[in-house]
Formats: structure tokens, C-alpha cells, sequence
């Protein structure tokens, strides 16, 4: 049995003997009010009519209201608690919205604030800005107001005669009184052409500027001397044309030195291309088997081939001696030209002697046997080419006239003597212009 069904029982047997608690049970909550009467007072003095009785009813009176008084208070609790609760965070909750009102108020304040701030900061701003321009006309006004007293002060210096024109000739004198320009008539009258903007032939107050006139003068002088710049640098490329030009007419029709061309000069010249002829007999030795019209040409040629071969050394002495006679500069240029040529023609053959030397084509044959076909074609390709150049320079040479028409072997022999090809002046002069650019 619990405790707090103790003080129930004399309640419960109360009801169970019959009795009526309703009117001990109202007793009882009325004692719970502050402002009803004790409970107990009437049990204090018993009525002689029923002692015991009334005092035992009472009593269970008061056990079943305390009981019920407890109950109450039982059940209260969890619900004021409960409401306490419920109350505290529906007032939190309200004070949370009621902050951010206040702070949605707060920053809608702040940026109407700012708004109005930047509102007024831009009307100074523009106020200040409409100040300025103000005065800036003003500045303007008053300074095209001087502008205009100056150029009529110096209008009237300029105009001597007071005739509301200016022509030529006072422009003249009024530019060496304005800043000391002394002009002649044309360049005066270039300055009058330039601003007579109503062509009257003279000069209004609305046409004259001394500072535009001055302005006017230097743009004049500077095209004149870009002009003339101009007129120069094409001159110089003319006259570097027409040099380099006498140069190649130069280069083509003249040698260096001494112009002789006398008979002397002329036969030794020829004579120069003995030296090649003779080399170049063993290499036409297999066309002339076969070509008749050859041999009498070989016949005059053999036995110098044959003289040649019989001196120790005879074809590099030769050769020394033509190279010693180039360099002499006294002799005429004609004949130190051809024994330059006939040099490079006799070095021509340096390789078709290495060809001949290791066998890969024999020219040797006999009077039975016929050359091979590869000792015909060698023979052919070597002996003709140079025969042929021999030939022409012997001809060119009895006319007095430099044989200057071979590839490769006549710009050796200009070279030799000092000349330089215009092939290869072109191109030491860009070689130069690189070095001179590093």
C-alpha cells in the first residue's frame, strides 16, 4: 500500500458506511481558498447533539479534502509548468522578432541616411562643378576679350597707310616690327595668298593673326626645306645611278691601267693562249682518230706539245712567268689580261688531268686499235669546250678588243688584275652594310 493512499482510507470508508462526503468534499476545497474559514473551527465545539460522530465526519472530511487538495495541486503542476514553458518561448520568440524589426528599421533608416548623404554630396558636387564652368566662361570671355584689344593694337601697326587693309608690303614691315622676321615680297605675298580668306587682296581685322601669320611663316619654311630634302635625296640616288652605271660601262669596255692596244700588244696576247693549246692537245688526241678534219690542226700542234715535254718542268715555268707578266702593272692591261686568262684556262684543266691520271679513262691508244667510245666522249667534252675558248680570245685579241666573254674564267682574270665583277661588288657592299650594322 502506497502512502498516498493511507489517508484515503477513512474517505473510502466513510463512503463505503453510507455516508455523504459531497458536503465534506466541498468543505474541504473551500478550505483550500484563502478567504473561507478554517476547517477545523467547527470541529473545536462539537454540538451536544452529535460528538463522536460529527467529529469522526469531520475528520474524514478533512483527510478526503487534503487528499483532494494534494491532487490538485498534483495535477496543476505539470500544467503550469507546461504553460510556463510554452509562455516563455512564445515571449522569446516574440522579442526575437520584435529586434529585427527594430533592426530591419535601424538599416532602413541607416540607408535612406546614406542615400540622402550621397544625394546631397553629388548636388554640391554638381553645384560646385556649375561654379567652375561659370567661371571658366568668364576666364574665357575676358581672355578672347584681350586676344581681340591686342590684335587690333597690332592691326594698326601693320595697317602704316590707316586704311583698313593690310597688302603685301605691310606685312612685310609688320612682321619685323611683330618679332623681327625679315620676309621678301614672294614669301610676303605667300602669307597675304594664304589668309585673304575673302580674296580682296588684302588683309581685314577678322583675316589678321600676327601669331597665325609667324605660325603660317614656319609651316612655309618647313615644306620648303622637306622639299628640298627631298630634291636632294632623289639627286644623290640619280647620281648614284648614273655612277654605278659609268662604272659597268666602265667596268665592261676598260681595263685598269695602260690602254695600249698596238700590234705588239695584240700579238703577245695571242700568244698568251699558247700555254692551254699545248696542254690541251693530249686530250684531243682520240677525236682527231676519228675526225680527219682535225688532224692538220694536230700536226702544227704535236711537235710544240713535244717541246713542251721535253724541257724539265716546262709547263710550270710557263706558268710562273705568265703570272709574274700579270702582275706587272707597267705592261699594257690588254696583254696582262690575257695571261691572266690563260692561266684560269690552263687551271681548267686540272681536273680532267686527274681523270686521265688514275685510269678511269685511258686516252692512250694505237694505230690499229680505235679509242673507246668513252675515251671519244671525254676527248670531246674536254679538248672542244677549251678550244673553243682559246679561239674566241685569239680573235677578240687581233681586233684589240679584251676577251671578256667567258663564265667563271674571264671574272678570275678581272679579279686578278683588281677588278671586282659587279656581281660581287653587290655583294660585298650588303656584307659591308651587315658589319657596319653590328
Amino acid at each position: 500500500m502506497s502512502p498516498l493512499s493511507m489517508p484515503l482510507q477513512p474517505a473510502f470508508a466513510t463512503l463505503g458506511s453510507g455516508a455523504r462526503p459531497k458536503p465534506l468534499l466541498r468543505a474541504a476545497l473551500v478550505s483550500v481558498s484563502p478567504a473561507a474559514p478554517p476547517a477545523w473551527e467547527p470541529l473545536q465545539q462539537p454540538s451536544a447533539a452529535g460528538g463522536t460522530a460529527n467529529g469522526s465526519a469531520a475528520l474524514g472530511g478533512l483527510g478526503l479534502g487534503g487528499v483532494g487538495l494534494f491532487a490538485l495541486r498534483l495535477r496543476a503542476l505539470p500544467r503550469s509548468s507546461t504553460a510556463a514553458s510554452c509562455s516563455s518561448s512564445s515571449s522569446s520568440s516574440r522579442r526575437q522578432q520584435r529586434r529585427r524589426g527594430r533592426g530591419v528599421q535601424v538599416a532602413r533608416a541607416a540607408q535612406g541616411q546614406s542615400t540622402a548623404s550621397i544625394e546631397e554630396e553629388i548636388a554640391a558636387l554638381e553645384a560646385e562643378a556649375a561654379k567652375l564652368r561659370a567661371g571658366a566662361s568668364e576666364l574665357e570671355a575676358i581672355k578672347s576679350e584681350e586676344m581681340l584689344e591686342e590684335r587690333k593694337r597690332w592691326f594698326r601697326v601693320f595697317d602704316l597707310d590707316s586704311s583698313g587693309g593690310i597688302d603685301a608690303a605691310e606685312i612685310k614691315m609688320g612682321m619685323k616690327e611683330f618679332n623681327g622676321t625679315e620676309l621678301d615680297e614672294s614669301r610676303a605675298a605667300q602669307l597675304l595668298q594664304a589668309h585673304d580668306a575673302n580674296k580682296k587682296g588684302v588683309l581685314e581685322l577678322d583675316e589678321f593673326d600676327p601669331q597665325r601669320l609667324h605660325t603660317t611663316l614656319e609651316q612655309i619654311k618647313s615644306e620648303e626645306q622637306k622639299g628640298e630634302e627631298t630634291a636632294r635625296a632623289e639627286k644623290a640616288v640619280t647620281l648614284e645611278k648614273e655612277m654605278q652605271e659609268e662604272e659597268l660601262t666602265t667596268y665592261y669596255t676598260e681595263l685598269p691601267g695602260n690602254q695600249d692596244v698596238g700590234i705588239v700588244t695584240r700579238l703577245v696576247s695571242v700568244m698568251a693562249y699558247l700555254l692551254p693549246l699545248v696542254d690541251t692537245v693530249r686530250f684531243g688526241l682520240p677525236l682527231a682518230a676519228i675526225e680527219p678534219a682535225l688532224q692538220p690542226l694536230f700536226a702544227l700542234l704535236i711537235p710544240a706539245f713535244k717541246l713542251f715535254a721535253s724541257i724539265p718542268l716546262g709547263t710550270l715555268i710557263v706558268f710562273i712567268g705568265f703570272q709574274a707578266l700579270r702582275a706587272n702593272t707597267e705592261l699594257p692591261a690588254l696583254m696582262r689580261y690575257n695571261f691572266g686568262q690563260s692561266i684560269m684556262l690552263d687551271v681548267a684543266l686540272f681536273i680532267p688531268s686527274i681523270v686521265v691520271g688514275t685510269g678511269l679513262v685511258p686516252l692512250s691508244f694505237n694505230m690499229y686499235d680505235a679509242p673507246t667510245n668513252e675515251a671519244v666522249i671525254f676527248s670531246a667534252l674536254t679538248f672542244l669546250p677549251i678550244m673553243g675558248c682559246i679561239l674566241y680570245s685569239m680573235i677578240c685579241n687581233i681586233t684589240g678588243v679584251a676577251p671578256r666573254g667567258i663564265p667563271w674564267i674571264s671574272e678570275s682574270a678581272e679579279m686578278g688584275m683588281g677588278m671586282v665583277p659587279p656581281s660581287r661588288l653587290k655583294e660585298m657592299q650588303e656584307m659591308q652594310e651587315q658589319e657596319d650594322k653590328k
